[in-house]
């Protein structure tokens, strides 16, 4: 967190305890429904695997992991909007308010990592599944699992190593902790999440054109696959309003709830987005 300046803090409002100015429950509700939504979708992911067609995999493993931790993503953005403020502007919050959010804050990131690369891990491993043994689509495949694997233990071990003492992260009082801006490393990791997304799903795409099926099926596979467009663009936005709140203004909460709207759109569509394709066999049966 980036400390204003004095000639900044001197034109802020008297802080207001009292009856601030909030944005409401926009953060909770749009992260609870979009939750309800990744968690219905992983249920009938799972239920068409281990019921119908009977052969659960790895994939189905990886992408209830990603569930479970956009349920922490959700978890840390209510407690936080609820009792630390981050629907408040910056100045009307408290220096335990501020604290107690910086540590949510640190804990939202993990697990939204960890959602954010199992969803990503679980749809390359069902490429996997269906990819043909010696292929350039199943090479590229396991160089891209390689590369998520390694972009999330590379922007872990930035996130949690970036104050020495960790406590610097979250004590903004402390003078004996040394920090790293945090603003490079949020954006580098929210571009290449982007970049990361973008590959994933154009991945089979080149793969499904060529399969000897009519047009219109072929089409409708690519679209099938192609719904991760709408996760690219929430990362899109992710990354906008991270570069917004690191770099061109210092009231972090208020513009940071666009963050977090936008962070749990990301990972719970990566959830539905990857279990759509998936839910195939239950359609068959039910249509």
């Amino acid at each position: 967190m980036r400390h204003p300046p004095p000639a900044i803090t001197a034109g802020w409002p008297t802080p207001n305890s009292i009856d601030p100015d909030t944005h409401g429950r926009t953060l909770v509700i749009v992260n609870a429904t979009t939750l309800l939504l990744a968690l219905v979708s992983i249920g009938l992911r799972l239920y068409a695997h281990v019921t119908i067609v009977k052969t659960p995999g790895w994939d189905d493993f990886l992408m209830a992991i990603a569930a479970v931790n956009c349920c922490g993503v959700t978890a840390c953005v209510v407690l936080a909007s609820e009792l630390y403020g981050w629907n408040l502007h910056v100045w009307d919050l408290s220096p335990l308010q501020q604290m107690q959010g910086r540590k949510v804050s640190i804990a939202a990131q993990t697990v939204f990592l960890f959602a954010s690369s199992s969803s990503k891990l679980s749809i390359l491993t069902h490429y996997l599944r269906i990819a043909v043994v010696g292929s350039h689509f199943r090479k590229a495949t396991l160089a891209m699992f390689i590369v998520v694997v390694a972009t999330m233990i590379t922007f872990l071990s930035l996130l949690w190593a970036q104050c020495a003492p960790i406590t610097g992260y979250w004590n903004l009082s402390s003078n004996s902790a040394s920090c790293i801006p945090e603003g490079p490393p949020l954006l580098a990791q929210a571009i290449v999440t982007e970049l990361i997304d973008l590959i994933v799903y154009v991945l089979p795409m080149p793969t499904l054109w060529v399969l000897k099926l009519p047009l219109t099926q072929r089409i409708s596979l690519m679209a099938l696959f192609g719904l991760g467009a709408v996760v690219i663009v929430a990362a899109c936005m992710r990354a906008y309003w991270v570069w917004y709140i690191e770099f061109a203004t210092y009231d972090v909460t208020w513009c940071g709830s666009e963050l977090w709207i936008w962070a749990a759109v990301e990972a719970n569509l990566g959830v539905i987005c990857g279990c759509a394709p998936a839910m195939k066999p239950l359609l068959q049966r039910y249509r």
